[in-house]
């Protein structure tokens, strides 16, 4: 389901699906239109799909742990300048400061564990909120 405002602002829009794994790419479908009708750089969109993708797989796999019954809902602001987007679960959130670091020599081999470093590298800013199933992150796009 999504829905789409316009204001004198921002774009707003927000999308609202089940925990399954293949709708971190309805997330990107929906929005790419609008956005790729922006003047954004195609490096700067990359970086933004890059992290859209991993909050996503990280709510639907971490936060709701695959429940299909579990809804991850994702709200756009789509600026000239900027892309403010905020992923949520229903599962109990964690602390931050608990993941482990991937760069440590005994994680750097693994392969997983790599999308909270993908989206504080690729975002502006990045917030995540008490108790850690709502991820806010600004992409500057210009």
């Amino acid at each position: 389901m999504a829905t789409v405002k316009q204001k004198s602002g921002p774009i707003s829009l927000t999308l609202a699906f089940t925990s399954d794994i293949k709708n971190t790419q309805l997330a990107w479908k929906t929005i790419e239109e609008t956005i790729k009708a922006s003047a954004y750089s195609e490096e700067k969109l990359l970086g933004f799909r890059l992290s859209l993708g991993e909050a996503v797989a990280n709510a639907i796999k971490h936060g709701n742990q695959h429940n299909p019954r579990k809804i991850v809902t994702i709200t756009f602001q789509i600026y000239l300048t900027e892309i403010k987007t905020c992923v949520a679960d229903e599962g109990k959130g964690y602390d931050p400061d608990q993941v482990p670091d991937p760069l440590a020599p005994e994680n750097i081999e693994r392969d997983s564990g790599r999308g909270l470093l993908l989206i504080r590298h690729y975002a502006s800013q990045v917030t995540i909120h008490p108790p850690g199933n709502q991820l806010t992150m600004v992409h500057k796009i210009l």
